[in-house]
């Protein structure tokens, strides 16, 4: 097997981290045990993971191995089996990162009817589209990474992955796995803010504001949001203004500890014209790639889609379409 790059491994493990703070669901627990863990490297169908004290070693093994097994192996796409060293001092420490961030009260859930009103409401304002949702996202290995991010972010957004920005060519699967991630958020919040809508209408609204002398009601509908959902963010690269007021939209909602998401068809350091400043902060929390997906996924993806329309394709028509369509499906 090809090693990974330490970028990777890193990747594999904070995401790893995240699912298993959300599978043990007491936050001291995870504090106490999983603090300042690291993986290190992946060898020979082992996860090698160092802990910074001997005892937490021992207590891990006894009490979760099972899960981390479990779990760093669907995050990373391998059969891993978890094997425990002793290192005293670890380069990354997960728990420390959520610390530096703002604490984010759990909303008060009132009632069932009210948050289905709320949860309504917010989302005919989203702009997402209600049939992008995780339960109909295919998983494959190369959008593994991508997806379990998403999921962390959905189930705990501006804390676990701030900003995320999703990279890939067309047609792979970025806009449905980021109104995913907001479906998920209405879901669980219902009363938070969120927001999906394309660099192109960002500009739109923003030239029209300038226009009627509105520029303070555009501040405010993007800087009140909890989740602001960007598609095609390479496109404001051709504009330098709106680069300057995304700049001071994403300061505001990032010290406010919201989540904010972008999607492109290329990593931030490979978009031309964009202002370094806002590459750094592009770079600043989770970036991941989704690549095309192999004959199997699309395979998975073709069935899913004939289901969807109620359609009953033979396996020679599946396999043909699965052949055809490698890029964009």
């Amino acid at each position: 097997m090809k090693e990974l790059k330490s970028e990777k491994i890193n990747e594999i493990w904070k995401i790893t981290l995240a699912q298993l703070e959300i599978k043990i669901d007491s936050p001291a627990y995870f504090r106490t045990w999983f603090s300042g863990t690291q993986l290190k490297k992946i060898e020979d169908g082992k996860a090698i993971i160092a802990v910074p004290n001997s005892y937490a070693i021992n207590w891990i093994k006894r009490k979760d191995n099972q899960v981390v097994k479990e779990t760093v192996s669907y995050v990373s796409g391998m059969d891993l089996d978890p094997e425990y060293i002793y290192e005293e001092k670890n380069e990354y420490d997960y728990s420390s990162e959520k610390k530096s961030k703002k604490e984010q009260p759990n909303p008060v859930l009132i009632d069932t009817i009210s948050n289905k009103t709320s949860t309504s409401v917010n989302l005919s304002r989203s702009g997402l589209n209600s049939k992008y949702t995780f339960k109909n996202f295919i998983v494959g290995s190369n959008n593994r990474l991508a997806h379990a991010a998403a999921l962390a972010i959905a189930d705990n957004p501006g804390n676990s992955y701030n900003p995320f920005f999703v990279h890939g060519p067309t047609g792979v699967g970025k806009t449905h796995l980021m109104e995913a991630i907001g479906l998920g958020v209405l879901e669980k919040y219902p009363n938070k803010k969120v927001l999906y809508t394309s660099s192109e209408e960002f500009l739109n609204e923003m030239v029209a504001a300038i226009r009627s002398n509105n520029g303070s009601n555009f501040r405010n509908k993007y800087r009140r949001l909890d989740l602001l959902i960007i598609d095609d963010i390479q496109f404001i690269s051709k504009w330098v203004e709106t680069q300057n007021e995304l700049f001071h939209t994403f300061n505001t909602l990032y010290q406010d500890n919201k989540q904010i998401i972008f999607a492109s068809d290329r990593p931030p350091e490979k978009i031309n014209n964009l202002e370094e400043r806002l590459k750094s902060r592009f770079r600043g929390g989770m970036v991941a790639d989704i690549g095309a997906p192999d004959f199997e996924h699309r395979l998975a993806i073709i069935r899913q889609k004939a289901s969807q329309m109620h359609l009953e394709l033979t396996d020679v028509i599946e396999n043909y379409l699965a052949s055809v369509f490698v890029d964009n499906i």
